[in-house]
């Protein structure tokens, strides 16, 4: 159906990966990847990353679906604005400070989401106008029904045991999803991998039309995705950050920083990816 797909569709660089339960150890094979889709997910963007991949690094790369989600988020779409409001609020401001007060808030920390929301409203209002207020409400309404999240660490643990290891060479599983993720501190993530180790989970949640906005474009949904692929991968196999903003495992700490970068790796990045699988990349990699 893929393939099928591909050519009425006209998609000239289709590729099919071979699946992961019939992979044949090779002689001399020191690591691997398999790509993990799951029901819900857009399983054609595993096998076109997959492709690019495998020609980057030169190495076999599997694909396997994993229903390893669980279908409740972590927390909703209204508490992880809030959490982001909470974060981005003026709190050493003293006019800030004082509206605060007046609206109950002493603790930020231990101020509930509603609170968060209300106080950020008002601020708002008070600064740019209810215009602006507006603006706001329709973004937590859009939060409410876009953006339930589910945390990254225990999304790794679900894959673990999901995706258990086999016998044969090092397979690194990077899992990609459309849910949004979130860890710790960070209000969301686009990706998220055990250092040196061998289980990552990559979102493309925030990369796809449907949430950005904008006309659906499916090689722009690609690169974006497979840069952050690079970036988890290099992550896994203990590759050190570069050094370059334009590399495309250079660290984002937004979309529009995302797709600033370019889609290939720098100098750095290469010889470190080289040193970690024992040989020298592929010439051709990239967006296609």
């Amino acid at each position: 159906m893929l393939e099928e797909s591909a050519r009425v569709l006209n998609i000239a660089n289709a590729k099919k990966l071979e699946a992961f339960a019939s992979a044949k150890d090779d002689a001399g094979e020191k690591l691997r990847i398999c790509m993990i889709t799951v029901p819900e997910g857009q399983e054609w963007l595993a096998h076109e990353i997959g492709a690019r991949l495998r020609e980057l690094f030169k190495i076999n790369v599997y694909v396997e679906k994993r229903d390893f989600v669980p279908a409740q988020p972590d927390r909703g779409g209204v508490a992880a604005f809030a959490e982001g409001l909470r974060g981005k609020l003026p709190w050493h401001d003293l006019q800030f400070d004082a509206l605060a007060a007046k609206e109950g808030i002493g603790d930020k920390d231990a101020a509930t989401d509603g609170q968060i929301i209300a106080l950020a409203r008002r601020h708002v209002q008070n600064q740019e106008g209810d215009r602006a207020a507006e603006f706001l409400d329709k973004s937590i309404q859009f939060a409410a029904k876009h953006t339930s999240q589910w945390r990254a660490d225990t999304l790794i643990a679900r894959l673990m045991l999901s995706a258990m290891p086999r016998t044969g060479p090092r397979t690194l599983y990077v899992a990609l999803i459309p849910q949004d993720i979130f860890a710790g501190n960070n209000n969301f993530m686009f990706g998220s991998a055990q250092a040196n180790g061998d289980y990552g989970v990559v979102s493309y949640h925030r990369f796809a039309a449907e949430f950005t906005g904008e006309t659906p474009k499916r090689e722009r949904l690609a690169t974006r995705t497979y840069k952050q692929i690079l970036s988890s991968a290099g992550h896994m196999l203990g590759v050190p950050r570069p050094s370059s903003p334009l590399c495309a495992r250079a660290y984002p700490a937004s979309l529009d920083e995302h797709d600033a970068k370019g889609d290939k790796l720098c100098d750095d990045c290469r010889a470190g990816f080289a040193k970690a699988l024992g040989h020298e990349l592929g010439d051709s990699q990239g967006a296609r």
